[in-house]
C-alpha cells in the first residue's frame, strides 16, 4: 500500500501539492501507477480546508477505470484524516488521465500527471525456440511460476 500525502490546498495552480511522507518534505511532481498496487490519499496535517477529490473522468464525475473506495464521493471530497483507497480496476485498460479537485471551489480543478508502470510482459511479445524435451523445471517461486533451466 502506497501513501500519498495531499496538501490544504489554494487556490493557486497547482491547487494541491502531492507528498509521499506524512511531513511533506517529498513532494510528488507525478504519481506512476502500477496494476496491483493500493494507493491511499490523506490529507497532509489532516487538511481541513479544500475538499480533495480525484477522478478519470472529470469534476464531479465518478471513475470508470478506477476502483475508489472511501467514505466520501466525488462531490464531497475528503477533509481531516479521511482517505480515498485507489486500485487500477482493469490493468489492461488502465486510465489515460487522472484528476484532482477541490469539491467546494469548481475552479480548483487540473490534471494529475500519471504514468502507468507495464511490469508484466506479454506472452506474444516473446519468440523463442525451445526443445522443450530437453528444459527442465528447476523449482517454483513464492507466486507460483515456473523457472526453467534453459541450458
Amino acid at each position: 500500500m502506497i501513501s500519498i500525502y495531499v496538501g490544504s490546498g489554494s487556490f493557486s495552480p497547482p491547487y494541491y501539492n502531492f507528498f509521499s511522507d506524512e511531513k511533506g518534505a517529498n513532494q510528488l511532481e507525478s504519481i506512476q501507477l502500477e496494476a496491483g498496487e493500493t494507493y491511499v490519499f490523506k490529507r497532509l496535517d489532516n487538511a481541513t480546508s479544500h475538499p480533495f477529490f480525484i477522478s478519470d473522468q472529470g469534476y464531479e464525475l465518478a471513475s470508470s477505470n478506477l476502483l475508489i473506495t472511501s467514505t466520501k464521493s466525488a462531490k464531497t471530497g475528503i477533509t481531516g484524516d479521511e482517505t480515498i483507497t485507489v486500485q487500477l480496476k482493469d490493468k489492461s485498460s488502465p486510465p489515460k488521465q487522472l484528476f484532482y479537485f477541490c469539491t467546494a471551489h469548481e475552479s480548483m480543478f487540473a490534471k494529475l500527471p500519471i504514468s502507468i508502470a507495464d511490469d508484466t510482459a506479454k506472452i506474444e511479445d516473446v519468440y523463442a525456440s525451445v526443445d522443450w524435451s530437453s528444459a527442465e523445471v528447476a523449482d517454483f517461486n513464492d507466486d507460483s511460476y515456473a523457472t526453467i533451466d534453459w541450458s
